[in-house]
């Protein structure tokens, strides 16, 4: 099991950046570690990392996901849109349930997404299903309003277990939405369904482009 907070306290610019560690505890099980990145002397993020053995029996409790196992043949796929694969999308596979994504049509739903990643030309691992907790568009798009940046200010990740080979299946909701803040939380299944990513964050609600 690996758990991972970080407070990100100001976007980093392109260039250089340079990254300290600190041991906090190194234990037989459980061994936790601070990590610091800085950019021009100034501290822009600030992490605490928990790491154990990842388990590799049968999980007692799983929910698993409603989501299938693959997308089907229909599923929304962003690469396709007019101009090509861009950012996340050229770097790795996604795929949406058809109509999960309202905000697309100028309609509003509940503040929740649903999908399906992988990584292209190869299988999943343990650090695309941590990248997978934060790969989604902000649920709370589907509320209306502003689809710009959403900056996150704090977020939490528990790595449950190695993915198995195949899709994963990504789903997200939002239960608090005030104050220009909203609260996610994110679930990553396997192809096997079992649950392999679990994440929470804070983020400033979507600015307007």
């Amino acid at each position: 099991m690996r758990w991972r907070s970080a407070d990100f306290l100001r976007a980093p610019d392109l260039g250089p950046v340079e990254i300290t560690t600190d041991p906090l505890k190194i234990g037989r099980t459980v061994s936790s570690v601070a990590v610091r990145l800085h950019q021009e002397g100034r501290l822009m993020l600030h992490s605490t990392i928990t790491a154990g053995v990842l388990p590799s029996d049968a999980p007692r409790l799983d929910d698993g996901s409603a989501l299938a196992a693959e997308p089907d043949p229909d599923a929304l796929d962003p690469a396709s849109a007019e101009g090509g694969a861009r950012g996340l999308a050229a770097a790795c596979e996604l795929r949406y349930p058809r109509g999960a994504l309202p905000f697309l049509r100028g309609e509003t739903g509940p503040p929740e997404m649903a999908g399906w990643a992988r990584p292209r030309g190869e299988e999943p691992d343990a650090l695309f299903a941590l990248l997978s907790g934060d790969i989604l568009p902000p649920s709370v798009f589907n509320l209306g309003g502003a689809f710009g940046w959403a900056p996150t200010v704090q977020l939490t990740a528990l790595l449950r277990a190695r993915p198995a080979p195949g899709w994963l299946r990504v789903e997200s909701r939002s239960r608090a939405v005030s104050s220009g803040q909203f609260d996610e939380d994110v679930t990553v299944v396997d192809a096997r369904g079992r649950t392999v990513c679990q994440a929470r964050q804070l983020a400033l609600a979507p600015l307007a482009r």
